[in-house]
């Protein structure tokens, strides 16, 4: 039996800045589950986390718009044909305002 990997991607940068063009940073995949995504400050604050694929950062930060820059963000996941076996990224994300 094959088992597929699961796809995870995670874009480099995004706008919330208004002009409709990348207004938030989604994360995209197929085959997982029991996803777990954070995004860090640079005081290494967890400022947004996503527990669904569906769930999308807008770039504000209780309520009022993150500063641009660079953040940190990790993902542990499981592949949905391959339970128990958790899977970690990481990365960054630069937000441009």
């Amino acid at each position: 039996v094959t088992v597929c990997e699961p796809k995870f991607f995670v874009p480099t940068a995004f706008t919330p800045n208004g002009d409709a063009n990348n207004p938030t940073l989604k994360i995209w995949g197929e085959y997982l589950t029991k996803l777990n995504f954070n995004i860090y400050n640079r005081w290494g604050e967890v400022i947004f986390t996503a527990r669904r694929q569906d769930e999308a950062w807008d770039g504000n930060v209780g309520g009022k718009p993150a500063p641009a820059g660079i953040y940190i963000w990790q993902a542990s996941y499981q592949n949905v044909l391959e339970r128990g076996k958790v899977l970690r990224q990481q990365g960054k994300i630069l937000l441009i305002r």
